[in-house]
């Protein structure tokens, strides 16, 4: 799909189908779309303490490192990283991280919501 759609529509042809969906484009209606850039994410993130991964798949198990989220948005783009570094950020009860991420309201249902989030 090209657009988020209502949610009687949503919930007839995807929800009670059971028929994955992807709505393109739709992430560019976030505000983290915009606001999230390396410096605005260290600024408001950079201290937070992550575990990335020196293997840039999902590969899980292999070796990591402890680090700021502030030294890898650094080291990720070096010379050095380069394809090494892999990490997932938990952002899950930072309400701040979460006002940025609002998810279009056909996807704002409970059906929806405590698997997406």
């Amino acid at each position: 799909l090209h657009e988020v759609p209502d949610w009687p529509t949503f919930y007839e042809s995807y929800i009670r189908k059971n028929v994955p969906v992807v709505i393109r484009g739709a992430a560019q209606s976030l505000p983290a779309y915009a606001k999230w850039t390396d410096e605005y994410l260290k600024q408001h993130w950079g201290k937070k303490p992550i575990s990335a991964e020196l293997n840039k798949s999902e590969t899980r198990g292999g070796p990591t490192v402890q680090m700021s989220f502030g030294q890898f948005l650094d080291e990720i783009y070096t010379e050095q990283r380069d394809g090494q570094l892999y990490a997932i950020v938990d952002f899950d009860g930072d309400a701040k991280a979460k006002a940025d991420i609002r998810l279009p309201a056909s996807i704002m249902c409970e059906e929806i919501l405590s698997q997406s989030v």
